[in-house]
This record gives C-alpha cells, structure tokens and sequence, in this order.
C-alpha cells in the first residue's frame, strides 16, 4: 500500500528545472513512496506500473542519487534517492519525505483553519437571518403550538464538523479529510455516528490515509480498502 505525496510548485523552480528526464521521473516516483518515505521496487517494476520507458528511468534515477551541491537541502549531500540497501541496485528511500509530509500537513491546517472560519461565519449570518428582537415579534401574532411533526420550512443551517477526536489510534489527519468529504457530499455524519465511524477508521491501522483516499477516489459513502467494494452506491454528483 503506497502512502502519499504532495508536490509543491517549488519542485519547478529548484536545481531540477529543465532536466530531463530526471524532474518527470522524480514527478512519479514521489506518489510511490509509502508512509515512511520508502519505494521498494525494483526498476522493472516501476516501467510497467508508470509507463517509463525502462532506460530512461535508469538514467533518470541514476541522477537522483547522485549529490547536488546546488539543492535547498544538503540532507545525504542534496540526493533527492538513496538506496534501502547497498548490496542490491533497486529500492529507495526518498531523503526529504518528512519534509514534504510536514509542508502539506502546514498547508491542510492552513485549509482547515479557512473553512473554520467561513464555516463560523455562515452559522452567524443564519443566526441573524433568523433573529427576531422584541420590536420585531412585537408586530406579529404569537405563533401557536404544534404538536406532532414539525416541518422545516426555514433555511437549514449549514453542517459544522463534529469536533475533537476521541478514539485511540485514529489519524486526526485523515478523519478530517474524510468528514469534510461527505460534508462537500451533503452527506454528513450524524453526531450519533461519529463514535462508531472513528472507530471503523483507526480500525485500519497504518493505512487509514490510504483508505480514505481510495474511498473519495471511488465516490464511496463508507471506508473501504482498495480492491473492495460498496454494497451501497456511490455518492450522487462524484465521478469515480
């Protein structure tokens, strides 16, 4: 199960900037490292899963292990690969991956925190849509009471996240990006299910951020990890 890899624009603007194939190469090979920075496979390997042509990615990777004076990080003597194990010529491990894994966790706690706030400004704006002061109800009859069912008729507001996390074990990354994703479905989870829904999720173990990815990659409502399948159908509106 690979893990997963941001790449960032600067990637365009470093030492690797017109060299071919070594910053396409390196573009690939970065969404095949798992969750400790590591791509154990061996050159073949990755040809037939990318496409490369099997030279190319020698050269290229040939490159990427080499030292870079010039690179923003001299970590292993600015190589951007080194080898898992000597004694063998394939296997990599990518030198900067925890890096790369904090700048994106810095930039989802950036995202998160703007859609806190406009997330808390709707429930203002609806809250004031909605209030009545006294000169207001002073000018209109008193509502009666309804017994019975009582249908809404007003504007709902909208649905805010679910807060703290509660279970041991559970990536707080990886249960907001799934609880944003079945707001954006308008398919919230309830407060009754949140519990359980954190459980199912740390339930996964390592592979939690894998297996929300491959459920919102495949329009699921539920957790599920690659290769199954849903008994329930997809969310209306995503395409797989």
């Amino acid at each position: 199960m690979t893990g997963y890899a941001p790449v960032f624009d600067s990637v365009f603007r470093g030492t690797l900037c017109g060299r071919w194939p070594d910053l396409p190469v390196w573009l690939t090979l970065l969404p095949l490292m798992d969750a400790h920075g590591e791509i154990d496979m061996t050159h073949e390997a990755i040809a037939a899963m990318t496409g490369w042509p099997l030279e190319l990615l020698r050269q290229a990777i040939t490159s990427l292990e080499q030292p870079d004076p010039r690179s923003r990080s001299q970590d292993e003597e600015g190589r951007r690969l080194v080898r898992l194990d000597t004694s063998r010529d394939w296997g990599w491990r990518v030198v900067n991956h925890a890096l790369y894994r904090r700048r994106a966790s810095d930039l989802n706690q950036s995202r998160r925190q703007i859609d806190d706030g406009r997330n808390a400004e709707k429930v203002r704006r609806y809250k004031e849509r909605h209030h009545q002061t006294p000169s207001d109800t002073g000018r209109h009859q008193q509502t009666p009471a309804v017994t019975g069912t009582h249908t809404h008729t007003q504007e709902e507001p909208p649905y805010p996240p679910s807060g703290g996390v509660s279970v041991v074990g559970l990536d707080p990354e990886a249960w907001e990006r799934w609880e944003k994703y079945r707001r954006e479905i308008r398919k919230p989870i309830k407060p009754a299910s949140v519990l359980a829904a954190q459980q199912k999720l740390a339930g996964f173990g390592a592979d939690q951020a894998a297996v929300v990815e491959n459920s919102i990659a495949n329009s699921y409502q539920g957790l599920f990890r690659s290769g199954e399948r849903p008994s329930q159908p997809k969310a209306r509106g995503f395409c797989a």
